[in-house]
């Protein structure tokens, strides 16, 4: 399989993992999930989607195109920029998710996680129409 869409192929992982978590916090039946739920979508963001995926694109899949002639400055940058604005997301929703219930708040939960879904949502979509073709 081309690399890229093994890359593409995990892209669908993560967008159902953020339909999900999407619905985790915007949907009233969820209303009364334990902490430990937005916890496992935490280390699921930090594990899959930054740990395993961002890490073969930069590692391995952007300095390959920069080798091949893709302006480092380029979409290659704003890439990397957008992984390092997710993991401030990610971040927000860990310390967030940390505090035990009935602590817990979800409804400041619900802004980094959407802010989240927004950012990599439209991230998902440059690099699977523009970047890796």
């Amino acid at each position: 399989m081309h690399a890229t869409r093994s890359l593409m192929n995990e892209h669908q992982t993560i967008l159902r993992a953020m339909a999900a978590l999407e619905a985790l916090v915007k949907d009233p039946a969820h209303a009364t999930e334990p902490v430990e739920t937005f916890r496992e979508v935490v280390a699921f963001l930090r594990d899959y989607a930054d740990q395993r995926h961002h890490a073969k694109e930069e590692d391995l899949l952007f300095p390959a195109m920069e080798r091949a002639g893709v302006p480092p400055q380029g979409p290659t940058a704003v890439m990397r920029m957008e992984h390092e604005e997710g993991r401030a997301f990610v971040r927000r929703m860990a310390a967030l998710s940390e505090v035990e219930d009935p602590e817990f708040d979800r409804p400041g939960f619900a802004e980094p996680a959407l802010g989240f879904i927004n950012l990599l949502r439209g991230h998902i979509g440059k690099e699977d129409h523009i970047l890796y073709p």
